[in-house]
C-alpha cells in the first residue's frame, strides 16, 4: 500500500483536519523525536537508501507533506562542553531526511521552503507578480533604521526570525508593533536582531490568503488591533479571543487570487499562507508569504475545506 509521510511533531494538530479523507497509509515522523525515544536510520545497501523510522523501512511513499517539525531540543543528559556537537550531530542526521523520498510529491520541497523564508527575496517577488508593496528596511544599522524612521510618518516594526526565545521557564513572543516617527525607539542593540522596518499601511482590515496547489482560500478578519501609533499591530496577539476569521472567497477580487497562484508556483511551493492588510481604498496591500504556515485554525473559524483540498493534494 503506499504510503503519505508526515513530517511534524506529533503535538500538531492540522493532521486532524486532513486524516479523514485519506485513504493512503500515513507514517509520521517526528525529527524532533530522534533521541533516546525514537530511532531513525538509513540503510544503503550498496545501491540504494533506505530510511528506517522505529524500527519500520518506510517505503513505496507517493507524497510527502513537510508540515512543521522542529522545536526545542533538551539534552540534560549530555554535560555543558559536549552539548553544541550533539546537537550538531543530531541536526545533521536530520538533515539528510529532507532530501530522502526523492520520487514522491513533496508539499513543498522542504529546500524551496527555506528559500521562500527570504523576507527581502518574499518582496521583490511579490512586487514582480503586481501587488502593492510597502516601502521596507531590513538592518542590523541603527541609524539606517532611525532614518527610515524619520522619513515615515508611521511605520512597523517587526522581528527577523519567527522563533521563541526561551529564558529558563520563560518564553517570549515578538509582536509586530506601529510606531510614529517622534517615538523616541531605542535602536542601541539593533546589531546583535536585526529587524524589519516598514511602512505603515492604515488598514481596515487584514486578509489571509491560503493556497494549495491551485485551490485558493480567502478568510478576512476586521482590524481590531489596537488602534493609534505605538501601539501592537498584529492580529495573532487577540485571536482565539476576541476576533475570528471569517469566509472571504466571493470578495476576493479574481485577479489578486490568480496572482496569489502565480507567487506559490514562481517561488516553488505547492502551499503558501500569504498576509495582506486592505487600507479605506479598497487597496490590498502584500505584507508577507509563510511557505508552511498554519492554516488549521482558518478552517476552525470559516468551515472552509482545508484539510479535505490538502488530502487531495497529497493523494495526487
Amino acid at each position: 500500500m503506499s504510503k503519505i509521510v508526515v513530517m511534524s511533531g506529533a503535538e500538531d494538530g492540522h493532521l486532524d483536519f486532513v486524516r479523514p479523507y485519506l485513504s493512503s497509509e500515513v507514517v509520521l515522523i517526528d525529527p524532533f523525536c530522534v533521541d533516546e525515544t525514537c530511532e531513525l536510520s538509513y540503510i544503503f545497501d550498496g545501491r540504494k537508501t533506505a530510511v528506517s523510522y522505529n524500527g519500520q523501512i518506510v517505503t513505496d511513499v507517493k507524497s510527502v507533506w513537510y508540515r512543521k517539525p522542529g522545536g526545542r531540543r533538551f539534552l540534560p543528559t549530555v554535560t555543558e562542553g559536549f552539548r553544541a556537537y550533539a546537537e550538531n550531530c543530531l541536526n545533521d542526521h536530520l538533515e539528510m531526511l529532507r532530501a530522502e523520498f526523492q520520487d514522491a510529491h513533496w508539499v513543498s520541497n522542504f529546500y524551496a521552503i527555506n528559500k521562500a523564508l527570504n523576507k527581502s527575496s518574499q518582496l521583490e517577488i511579490a512586487a514582480k507578480v503586481g501587488f502593492m508593496v510597502p516601502e521596507t528596511i531590513m538592518t542590523s544599522d541603527s541609524q539606517k533604521a532611525r532614518a527610515f524612521i524619520e522619513k515615515h510618518k508611521s511605520v512597523i516594526v517587526k522581528p527577523q526570525n519567527a522563533n521563541i526565545p526561551y529564558s529558563g521557564n520563560k518564553m517570549y513572543f515578538f509582536f509586530a508593533k506601529r510606531i510614529s516617527n517622534k517615538h523616541k525607539l531605542n535602536l542601541t542593540n539593533l546589531h546583535l536582531a536585526p529587524s524589519i522596518f516598514q511602512v505603515a499601511i492604515d488598514a481596515v482590515a487584514d486578509v489571509r490568503v491560503t493556497v494549495m496547489a491551485d485551490t485558493v482560500f480567502a478568510a478576512i478578519v476586521p482590524d481590531t488591533t489596537t488602534k493609534g501609533d505605538n501601539a501592537v499591530r498584529d492580529w495573532r496577539m487577540k485571536h482565539n479571543d476576541s476576533i475570528f476569521f471569517e469566509d472571504y472567497d466571493r470578495k476576493f477580487p479574481k485577479d489578486l487570487r490568480e496572482k496569489c497562484r502565480q507567487l506559490v508556483k514562481v517561488m516553488g511551493l505547492e502551499y503558501g499562507a500569504i498576509d495582506f492588510v486592505v487600507d479605506a481604498r479598497g487597496n490590498y496591500w502584500f505584507i508577507e508569504i509563510n511557505p508552511n504556515g498554519q492554516w488549521a485554525f482558518v478552517e476552525e473559524d470559516t468551515g472552509q475545506q482545508m484539510g479535505k483540498v490538502m488530502a487531495a493534494l497529497l493523494e495526487r
